[in-house]
């Protein structure tokens, strides 16, 4: 699960990463770019969380462990809600000036 995780969090790196030099150089991404990147990384924490709760099923899982991990597993997808509400914000902002 460790490794699920890892990849998750450069994942949401990247996401972040992105949204965030988009807003400071007032140039957001383009939009489909951003939409996909959110979409895959809900994909990822769906199948993480796909895959602790087969876990779970298969074998004794300590409750405060299994409590800790889906709670790592919100706070990222919280993570990338508040980087599309960036990138979303970014492009009214740019849509507005190009309107004039």
């Amino acid at each position: 699960q460790i490794e699920g995780l890892l990849a998750l969090h450069d994942e949401v790196t990247a996401f972040l990463t992105d949204v965030t030099e988009g807003y400071a150089a007032r140039v957001p991404l383009e939009d489909a770019r951003a939409r996909s990147a959110h979409a895959a990384v809900t994909r990822t924490i769906r199948s993480l969380r796909d895959v602790h709760l087969q876990q779970m099923t298969d074998e004794r899982v300590p409750p405060g462990l299994s409590l800790i991990y889906t709670g790592i597993l919100t706070d990222y997808r919280r993570i990338r809600a508040h980087a599309l509400n960036i990138h979303e914000a970014t492009l009214d902002v740019a849509q507005a000036q190009a309107a004039g």
